[in-house]
Parts: structure tokens; C-alpha cells; sequence
């Protein structure tokens, strides 16, 4: 072993086990002085049968991990207003809503607001309407905005939205006008702190659920950048990098390596994630760019986007990174560059990204050579200086394989319809599609939405969705051939509908890629029956589908967690697939 792989095998300048008796030809124990971190280790070795010795294999290599206290940048990213005003989902009963009855409940908000929801039992019904109203104070108050919901699943959150932020202040919400089997998740004690429930305008004992939230106003997947000087005949260059939730790297407008949703998902305030690039061939003597660009991911997705049964999560905090390039010169001399309160920011294309609802990207949003040298960010705002996850987290290195694109399909089947296209893949999986739009205009909107199945009447299936949008939208720029991708969600389906988009839409335009932790399959099973084929083919795609950084229970609805049990039952099947 040693630091340079030329001298090898001649001049083993770190370690030389020599020849080692032993029965087994793995798992042989390092037996030299303590490695130094953040450096680059190339071996090589050679076995006996009996006593003739076989030839030095080519020499492989292996990098340390940096030490918590080589450390040295500071998380940056933009500030945002963080915390609800009112998060009640306490429940121990629902209430079901009568016809030409009403259910209400006052609450008081201590912070302005633009969103107020309620969670609402079906019984198993997927096709029930009702109307929420928002007035001032009480029942017989001045009404401030009403919306009418349709088609409302059990358990969903039911959000009335108001067209201007609301002041601080005492609010009553009232559910009304049932069509279908619905009510309103309660507790029969009190249980929000200046509160009143009401059933047909009287004060009646307990709470209902009652979520108040904020839209959020700042950017929810901004661009960081910074420029930076490098004097002198660059060796070699190392970038060390951490985005929360998901992010990429750019060193001089290039993309650093292919995996997505990075980092891979961990309790954040334990434990933190990060990868290491070689960037050698990406930098040059004098002037260069990083850039960083930062999606939510589960870093911050907040409470009330979570299934009801999930009431104690609580979101991180805004996207935020941490990068440290390490920078060593021909003459020996070594410099780094990191993140600080000196880079700059701006809002991204991606306006909107979700794990469950999907993205937004406006096209005509894009600033053209953002992470190159001589970019003109006079218009930016400087970044924030962010909190860590928490006061004791670890930052461990990345060693698990990185979610990756694994495989591309073609569409079976595009069914040209009165709105929009239907598109079979022929292929359940999780990730998303690739779509190539051609001579759109600017402003021109496609919507692609997701599903696993259609019913009877190709209509898409979205009731396992729960409360999973699963919905991607492109505003395209008005170029001649614009291609489009998500970077900070994904989906499980089979199914696709595309709809506005400008022109023909043909199996050359879209495809479905399959994305998921990129380990390699190492077992296989084929026999004479086509039935027991289909169950070992559909296994091996659940496993692919519900492994994104950890094994997760499902792909598609609301959920995508790792729950330990689910993990128990199908760990034998992951060893052998």
C-alpha cells in the first residue's frame, strides 16, 4: 500500500502485510500505522497456491474520510419563517357532519396566516363534497373567504386558502353542506388552547383538528454560488459536500457526479451525510465557480404535509449545504475554499418541490452560465448563515451507494385523448419522465400526472395516493427543443397523463427512468412457469422501487417511510435479489 501507485508493488511505502498463511482470502485485518484522512490510498495484491505466486494485480485505490474537526465551513441558505401558528392534530373521534347541519371550531392566531385546514374522515369514501367557510370571530361573524371541496379522501387535510395573508386575530372555521358520508376529526377534551368547537352553531366540549400555516414565500430550491481564486498549478482537488435536504454540486457550470436526491435520508439531528468528488479535472489556475443548488427533500417537509397518523414529525428548517473543496498544489501548498456568508443566492427555476406533490419548473426562470467564472450575480442576495441540524449531529461519509437513473423505458402505449395523452410505460416503478418538448412558446404549461393503475375508463387511479399529488408542471421558455426532468422528487407509477402540451406527442418525446439506491442485482430465478416468472420479476421491482437511501413501505401515496417492520419482512428477500 501506498500514497502513490506508481512505486507499487515495489515500494510498498505505507504497508506491506507480506505473505500471510491463512485460510481465507478476504477480510484480512490493515496492520500499518493509522491512515491520515482525507487522502488517497492505492493497493495492490497478489496470492500463492502453494508455492507459486500469482502476478501483482493492477493497483486499486480507496480515500479516507475528513476527521468532524477539518470542518471548517459554515451551512448557508436562505432564511425563512419556519414555525406554523396553530398545529392542532390531536383526535380521538370523528365527527360526521349531517345534512343541513354545521361544524365549527374558533381559534385565535398569534401570526398572520393565508391557509386554514381541517382533517376530515370519508369511512372508506373517496367521493364526498363539502364547503369550509372562514369567518371573523364566531358563527354569526362577517364571513372572510368559503371554498367548495370535491371528491375529498378519508383522512385527507382539507386546506381553505384566503387570496391575501390575514392578520393576526380570533377566526371561527365552519364546515357545511355534506354531500357524501364526511365530518371532522375532533377530540372530545380540550385540547387547543383558546379554542371552541361548535356542532349547528352551539358550543359543544372539545377541539376539532385545526392546522394554520404560513405559504411559503421564500424560494423553496434556491441557487448558491461563489466564485473563487485558485493561484497556482492545481495536483489534485477534493470536494467535500452536504445539501439538507437534497441538492447538487457545480464546479464551472459542470454537474458534479450522477446521483439524485442526495444525500441519502438520516435522523438529521444524529446523524448528517456527506459525499466527496474528485474535481481535479473540473478546476483550473485562476478564476472558478461553485455552485450549489438546493431542493426541500425530508429535511423540510413540515408536520402538515404528513399523514395524520404522524403527528410528533417536525420539519428541519429551509434547504441548506455545507461544502469544503480542498485544493493541493503541484509545489505542495494546499488551500481550501467553503461555504460562508460571502456567497450569493437567487430563486432557482424550480418554484414549487415535493416528495409526495411533485415539481414546478419555469424555464423561463433559468440564469444561463449561473455556476461559471465571471457570472454576474450584482442582483443576488447574499446567502444566510444557517443553523446546523443540531447541537451534537455527526457528519459521517456517504458509504452506502447513491440513489442513481438505473434504467430507461420506452413508452408501450400513447393514447391521444380530448385534454391531454395517456402514456402506459408498461412498467411500475419509482422515479420519473423525461420529456422532450418541441417548438413550444413561452409560457406554454404541460402538467404531467402520475399513477400506478387506471380504472375501467383509463382515468387514472389516484386513491392510494392519498394525499400525494404526484403532479409535475414544465413552463416552458420558447426555444426550438426544450428537455425536462425533475431533480427534488419522485414518483411511483406506470402510468402517465400529459396534458398541454404543444404538438404531437410521439414515443420519441417521453420516457419513463427508473431511480433508486444503485446497488447491483446479485441473484436471479427463471423456470418452466410464466406465473412464478411474473411474481419474481414483480418482487424485484417492489424492492427496486422502495429503496431510496433506506428501505421505504411504499413509493407512491403520502408515506415512502422506512418503517422497521416492513424492513424485517423483506430483508431475506433483498439478500437474495
Amino acid at each position: 500500500m501506498a500514497t502513490d501507485a506508481d512505486v507499487l508493488p515495489d515500494d510498498a511505502t505505507v504497508w506491506d502485510s507480506g505473505r500471510v498463511d491463512a485460510s481465507r482470502s478476504t477480510a484480512i485485518e490493515y496492520g500499518g500505522e493509522p491512515l491520515e484522512p482525507d487522502t488517497t490510498y492505492h493497493w495492490t495484491v497478489r496470492i500463492w497456491d502453494d508455492d507459486t505466486a500469482s502476478d501483482w494485480s493492477d493497483p486499486t485505490h480507496f480515500t479516507t474520510a475528513i476527521t468532524e474537526s477539518q470542518w471548517a465551513g459554515e451551512w448557508i441558505g436562505v432564511e425563512v419563517d419556519e414555525d406554523d401558528p396553530i398545529n392542532n392534530t390531536e383526535q380521538n373521534t370523528p365527527i360526521e357532519l349531517e345534512e343541513g347541519k354545521t361544524l365549527g371550531q374558533t381559534f385565535t392566531s398569534e401570526e398572520g396566516f393565508d391557509v386554514v385546514a381541517a382533517s376530515v374522515p370519508t369511512w372508506e369514501t373517496d367521493d364526498s363534497d363539502v364547503t369550509f367557510s372562514l369567518y371573523e370571530d364566531g358563527p354569526d361573524s362577517a364571513l372572510v373567504t368559503e371554498d367548495r371541496f370535491t371528491a375529498i379522501g378519508d383522512g385527507s387535510w382539507v386546506e381553505l386558502t384566503t387570496e391575501e395573508r390575514l392578520p393576526p386575530g380570533d377566526y371561527y372555521l365552519e364546515q357545511s353542506n355534506p354531500d357524501g358520508t364526511i365530518g371532522w376529526w375532533s377530540h372530545t377534551d380540550d385540547v387547543l388552547e383558546g379554542g371552541q368547537a361548535f356542532e349547528d352553531g352551539e358550543p359543544v366540549n372539545g377541539d376539532r383538528t385545526l392546522r394554520v400555516t404560513r405559504e411559503d414565500s421564500t424560494d423553496p430550491s434556491p441557487l448558491l454560488r461563489t466564485d473563487a481564486m485558485l493561484d497556482g498549478t492545481i495536483e489534485s482537488a477534493r470536494a467535500h459536500v452536504v445539501t439538507l435536504g437534497y441538492g447538487e454540486l457545480y464546479t464551472n457550470g459542470e454537474r458534479i457526479g450522477d446521483e439524485q436526491l442526495n444525500p441519502a435520508w438520516t435522523k438529521y439531528e444524529d446523524r448528517v451525510l456527506y459525499s466527496s468528488h474528485d474535481v481535479t479535472d473540473t478546476l483550473k489556475s485562476g478564476e472558478n465557480a461553485l455552485g450549489l443548488w438546493l431542493g426541500r427533500g425530508w429535511y423540510s417537509k413540515g408536520n402538515h404535509e404528513l399523514p395524520l397518523r404522524i403527528p410528533d414529525w417536525e420539519a428541519y428548517g429551509a434547504p441548506r449545504g455545507l461544502l469544503q473543496l480542498e485544493v493541493t498544489y503541484a509545489d505542495g501548498t494546499t488551500e481550501s475554499v467553503t461555504t460562508d456568508g460571502s456567497w450569493t443566492m437567487s430563486p432557482s427555476p424550480i418554484t414549487e418541490n415535493d416528495i409526495y406533490d411533485g415539481e414546478t419548473y419555469d424555464a423561463r426562470e433559468e440564469q444561463s452560465g449561473w455556476a461559471e467564472p465571471g457570472f454576474d450575480d450584482s442582483n443576488w442576495n447574499l446567502v444566510d448563515e444557517k443553523e446546523p441540524p443540531s447541537g451534537d449531529y455527526k457528519l459521517r461519509p456517504q458509504r452506502l451507494q447513491p440513489i442513481e437513473a438505473t434504467e430507461t423505458f420506452e413508452p408501450e402505449s400513447i393514447v391521444e385523448r380530448e385534454d391531454d395523452y395517456l402514456v402506459d410505460f408498461g412498467q411500475n416503478l419509482a422515479g420519473w419522465v423525461e420529456l422532450t418538448i418541441r417548438e413550444p412558446g413561452a409560457g406554454d404549461e404541460v402538467v404531467l400526472r402520475h399513477a400506478e393503475t387506471v380504472d375501467d375508463e383509463n382515468e387514472l387511479v389516484t386513491v392510494d395516493l392519498r394525499d400525494a399529488e404526484a403532479t409535475d408542471r414544465y413552463v416552458a421558455r420558447g426555444d426550438g427543443v426544450e428537455t425536462y426532468e425533475p431533480r427534488f422528487t419522485y414518483h411511483g407509477y406506470r402510468y402517465v397523463t400529459v396534458e398541454g402540451y404543444p404538438g404531437e406527442l410521439t414515443t420519441a418525446d417521453i420516457v419513463s427512468k427508473a431511480v433508486h439506491t444503485g446497488f447491483e442485482e446479485i441473484g436471479s430465478f427463471a423456470c418452466s412457469n410464466e406465473d412464478l416468472n411474473q411474481v419474481q420479476h414483480n418482487a424485484v421491482w417492489g424492492l427496486r422501487s422502495n429503496a431510496h437511501g433506506l428501505p421505504t413501505d411504499c413509493p407512491q401515496r403520502d408515506e415512502r417511510f422506512g418503517w422497521t417492520g416492513d424492513v424485517h419482512q423483506n430483508a431475506r428477500a433483498d439478500f437474495y435479489n
